[in-house]
């Protein structure tokens, strides 16, 4: 009878099953009581089917064309975000920052708590390492290369993941924020909104691949509430991906958000609570060269 319950557990995925006070989570295979529990399999590698499906282009969104009266009043943003982070001179050097985050993850079967640490490397390398019920997942980004290690072993990004990859790199604040007042990205006012009550100027971003994002910024404290662009998500395909930010504090100058709210297509997909931030500790380069590889 038990055997008939035993849900076995493809590689790539994990098994959650929603219990009456708690979720388990497992990547090799439990028993599951009908009634009792609600079972639901999770995706947690990297699969290149989700990821491949073109992403819409941001002209679809309705965008108006840029004249000079929105280029000039979208700079002005820009510089109040960049004085809000703590400054230009402050935004230039910035070499490597580490995060510690607790991680609320809203998954079919319920909610997961994991904790994160995630390093970045100017300008475009990162690594986040998770730890999760079911084991450490670790996903990393040289700037050419990237590479995802599961609990079921490590393998290279392909193709299509490394162009994302890539498009999170170029979406860090500090180097968004920076590379676009070094004239780097052109900047266009759009309009002006309102983010959880408080008023923002809001500006579009895009970097010379063609890459946009969307800045919501408070024009009176210079904090940007909200970053949104197209993103990808396992399983959907394209959506609209939205980043909350709040609680602002200064690390070594720079101002950061302790809290993030993750919406895609206006749907909470996590929540990020900063413990810990540090700047310029010196990040081993060593992180980023994939695990098996390493000497």
């Amino acid at each position: 009878m038990v055997s008939r319950l035993f849900r076995k557990v493809e590689q790539g995925k994990a098994l959650i099953i929603s219990k009456i006070r708690k979720v388990d989570v497992t990547f090799t295979g439990a028993v599951v009581l009908p009634v009792f529990n609600k079972a639901e399999i999770m995706d947690i590698s990297v699969k290149t089917i989700d990821i491949a499906i073109p992403e819409p282009k941001v002209e679809a969104a309705g965008v108006p064309a840029a004249t000079p009266e929105s280029l000039a009043r979208g700079r002005q943003v820009l510089e109040a975000a960049v004085r809000g982070m703590g400054g230009l001179e402050v935004l230039k050097g910035v070499r490597d920052l580490t995060v510690l985050s607790r991680l609320i993850q809203v998954t079919p079967g319920g909610e997961l708590q994991l904790t994160s640490k995630l390093f970045v490397v100017l300008p475009d390398k990162f690594r986040q390492d998770v730890i999760t019920p079911f084991g450490e997942l670790s996903l990393a980004y040289d700037g050419e290369q990237g590479w995802q290690k599961t609990p079921q072993g490590t393998r290279t990004a392909p193709p299509p993941v490394l162009d994302l990859l890539r498009k999170s790199a170029a979406r860090t604040p500090v180097r968004l924020l920076r590379e676009a007042a070094e004239g780097k990205r052109t900047v266009q006012f759009l309009e002006t909104a309102e983010v959880d009550g408080h008023a923002v100027e809001v500006i579009q971003v895009t970097d010379a691949a063609g890459d946009a994002v969307t800045l919501f910024i408070e024009l009176v404290t210079g904090n940007v509430l909200k970053q949104a662009f197209q993103g990808m998500a396992p399983g959907q395909g394209p959506v609209t991906e939205e980043h909350l930010f709040s609680d602002f504090r200064p690390v070594a100058g720079l101002v950061i958000p302790f809290k993030v709210v993750v919406l895609q297509d206006g749907k909470k997909s996590q929540e990020r609570s900063v413990d810990s931030a540090e700047v310029n500790i010196g990040v081993d380069p060593k992180l980023f060269v994939r695990e098996d590889e390493k000497k």
